[in-house]
């Protein structure tokens, strides 16, 4: 375990004790564990390396009795000791204490004097001004404690993952904020949102400040922080106008990129790491490198320094998930990433013919802002009827306006193709006939419908749709909408292989609901030969640029620009489309 984590369970132990005591009996000892968590987190050593050497009562508030939880924690990730205090914390509380700001001892304390097990029961109380006559609370409380139920309600009970199309815009609004803050230098949020996970659990973001205290006051008071739930000298935590719970913490220079890696993650990635590292003869935290033979603490002017220290080629934060990123940069095969500017053109967008918001012209416009060479307007087929798909007659109307537009648009750089996003029937049929389907440029399908059949079934579905000579990009290969939708039950294998033997293409959707293919199917993808294509499935023109949500998928993929089409220029993209169509017509 790392420093933090036995710390966090040190600190459980000094809550559940706060919760219990009577009067001030237990006042030293829950202190002692406070201190000796607060040490043990801030310390440069490795805690690992301290109970290997039979070392822990050198650390400031650790005597013999909390030395043995230590050990207790670092044998089996908990303690007996804790679990034993749980025991006598009331089961109904776990509810309650997912209230942002109500702590253990309130909670217990609402619990024991008024019998309340749910936040709706918890609410009601607060509302009847029950709360404010409980023994040391009052009607400051009371008025925290609906707030904060109010927050709770907000960001989705605590039971929904944020997503990141979601969780990045607001980071980057306080790191905009944040910026005209003369005491912090540098400010990155981490975890799996600096990784650019579909979904992220919190936001965290670290920070460099010689002066904690003056950085605090501003972060505490900029326009983003509607609520302050807590404000310390390292550690504060505010919740946004719309919700969301955003921690900072503050940290000095000399650790920053140490702890920059350590808090970035994975789990996983950092557990693989710190073996990495023993095995060179060092110890890893989230303070910096220890050499074991010296006993110096290293530190670092970047990441790549510290990889570079253990041996390693640097490795980009989306790969950081434990699939052979360590191996690979250990034998300097970390792939060259693709980056968002070598999109060169954006395939799956809708427009006002459909069930989008804007017209040809106002998309095409739009993409010359992003530096497109090209964009495909793919508006849907008749058999979705809830998107108003369109018909022969009315794709034939589109086409004759997107002839209009290029020629007047092609001197600004931008080319329109014709598209279609056909739906994929159960039986695997498209709803256009081939020979009208020879005339797009771009045919996506997709399905929309039907969505619960078995396996087997879907499988043989997909599989027929693509590899129909027409049918140039399989569109959202899983289906899912995150949060509201799960995949099909599709077997990607099969799908993959197709993919990679009739040249069709899998779309990596970057709407910010679907991030479809994701990273680890991308990876998969890629390995069975396929190439895919990165799109938005834009609706308006805001929406072209969840290209980078796409970007951010391929990315975690191990995706380079050779495996992403639309990197290609316009000729070579409709070539590698007409070669795809000319071997599904060889099979």
């Amino acid at each position: 375990m790392e420093n933090a984590q036995v710390a966090d369970k040190l600190r459980e132990i000094a809550d559940l004790l706060e919760m219990l005591q009577k009067k001030d009996e237990q006042r030293y000892r829950i202190r002692a564990y406070r201190e000796a968590a607060n040490n043990i987190e801030y310390m440069p050593e490795d805690i690992n390396t301290l109970a290997a050497e039979n070392r822990l009562t050198e650390i400031p508030g650790v005597g013999e009795s909390i030395a043995e939880k230590i050990l207790d924690i670092l044998e089996t990730g908990t303690s007996q000791y804790l679990e034993n205090l749980k025991k006598k914390i009331p089961a109904d509380l776990t509810e309650l204490l997912r209230v942002p700001g109500l702590g253990r001892k309130t909670a217990l304390v609402i619990y024991q004097n008024l019998g309340i097990k749910t936040i709706e029961e918890l609410e009601d109380a607060a509302r009847k001004g029950l709360i404010r006559q409980l023994p040391r609370m009052g009607a400051k409380t009371e008025a925290n404690i609906l707030r904060n139920i109010e927050i709770y309600k907000k960001r989705g009970k605590g039971e929904k993952r944020i997503l990141l199309g979601r969780a990045l815009p607001v980071v980057r609004e306080i790191t905009e904020q944040m910026r005209k803050c003369k005491y912090v230098r540098k400010m990155v949020g981490v975890g799996s949102l600096r990784r650019r996970k579909e979904t992220i659990g919190d936001i965290d973001i670290i920070a460099v400040s010689d002066s904690p205290d003056e950085a605090m006051d501003y972060f505490t008071s900029i326009p983003m922080a509607s609520e302050v739930i807590a404000k310390g000298k390292t550690k504060s935590v505010i919740v946004t106008p719309s919700g969301l719970q955003v921690d900072l913490r503050i940290l000095p220079e000399k650790n920053y990129y140490s702890l920059l890696q350590h808090s970035t993650g994975s789990k996983e990635h950092n557990i693989r790491l710190r073996e990495h590292a023993l095995s060179k003869g060092y110890s890893l935290s989230e303070y910096g490198v220890h050499d074991l033979k010296t006993g110096r603490l290293i530190t670092f002017n970047s990441e790549e320094e510290l990889y570079q220290a253990l041996g390693l080629q640097y490795i980009p934060p989306e790969l950081r998930e434990n699939l052979g990123e360590i191996e690979a940069a250990s034998e300097g095969k970390i792939p060259e990433l693709i980056e968002l500017n070598d999109v060169r053109g954006d395939i799956h967008a809708h427009t006002k013919y459909s069930d989008g918001q804007n017209t040809i012209r106002e998309m095409a416009l739009k993409a010359i802002t992003l530096g497109y060479e090209y964009i495909a307007i793919t508006d849907h087929s008749r058999s979705l009827g809830v998107a108003h798909g369109l018909d022969e007659t009315d794709f034939e109307k589109q086409w004759h306006e997107i002839d209009e537009l290029n020629r007047e648009l092609r001197r600004k750089g931008i080319t329109i193709l014709k598209g279609v996003e056909l739906d994929i029937r159960a039986d695997g049929s498209l709803d256009l006939p081939d020979d009208f389907l020879e005339k797009f440029d771009v045919v996506i399908a997709s399905v929309h419908l039907a969505l619960n059949q078995d396996k087997e079934t879907m499988t043989e579905r997909v599989l027929k749709a693509i590899q129909n000579p027409n049918v140039d990009v399989l569109g959202h290969p899983t289906g899912r909408l995150l949060g509201k939708r799960e995949p099909i039950n599709i077997e990607l294998s099969s799908i993959f292989e197709s993919a990679s033997k009739t040249g069709t293409l899998l779309e990596v959707n970057g709407f910010p609901d679907r991030m479809d293919l994701n990273g680890l199917n991308c990876k998969f993808a890629k390995e069975k030969g396929a190439r895919m294509v990165l799109t938005t499935d834009a609706h308006n023109v805001m929406e072209l640029e969840y290209i980078e949500y796409a970007t951010y998928m391929a990315r975690r993929g191990w995706l380079e620009k050779k495996d992403v089409i639309n990197t290609f220029s316009l000729d070579k993209l409709l070539h590698h489309i007409t070669q795809a169509e000319l071997r599904k017509r060889r099979i």
